[in-house]
This record gives structure tokens, sequence and C-alpha cells, in this order.
């Protein structure tokens, strides 16, 4: 029942329609170079948001059909704390090596 409701608000619909398009966006136009092969390690994806919010869910289904394409693990970390500008604040200060990635609303993404 809650899934059915769910799945028919317009933020859901929306959400699961962007999702894949921004996955696809960070992960897939990033090809063509001939350097070393990537991922060589596990990805991970901070989601600034609790488990099962309407960030989470679509989230958890594109990373778990990115761990088949790309074999490597996929790791998905909730950090809702500090509304959300710890989560971006954390992958801001991780290294720039293509394995960190945030998920957010745009209120975190932008007062922080």
């Amino acid at each position: 029942m809650f899934m059915q409701r769910w799945l028919r608000s317009p933020l859901t619909c929306r959400s699961l329609l962007l999702a894949p398009a921004l996955l696809w966006a960070m992960f897939g136009a990033a090809g063509g170079h001939a350097q070393q092969a990537w991922p060589t390690k596990p990805i991970r994806i901070v989601v600034a948001s609790t488990a099962g919010s309407s960030i989470d869910i679509p989230v958890r289904v594109v990373a778990e059909r990115l761990k088949d394409r790309l074999g490597q693990a996929i790791v998905v970390e909730n950090k809702p704390q500090a509304a959300g500008t710890l989560a971006t604040g954390e992958v801001a200060r991780a290294s720039p090596d293509g394995y960190t990635y945030v998920m957010s609303f745009n209120g975190p993404l932008s007062n922080a």
C-alpha cells in the first residue's frame, strides 16, 4: 500500500526518471580516455537523506544495476545529519579520484 502511494507521487516519479540520467552522466559519459581501467576499487555514493527516502531508493536501484555492469561493488551510505551538509561536505573533501559521489536535495548543495 505504501509503495503504491509512494510510486504515484509526482516527486517520486520525477526522482525515478532523473536518478538514472544523473548517474549515467556521472559514470557513462566519462568514457573515451585511454588510461587505466576504471573502476579498480569500490565506488561510494553518499546519500544526504535517510534510508528509504525519495532519493535513496532510486540510487539503490541504479547502484545495483551499475554493480552488475561495472563488476565492482557500489556502496551506498546514508548521512542525513546536519540537513545533508555533512554528506556534501564529506564528498567535497574526498580525494578527486572518481570513486566518491553524492546524491542530495538542492538545499544542502546550495547552502553549504
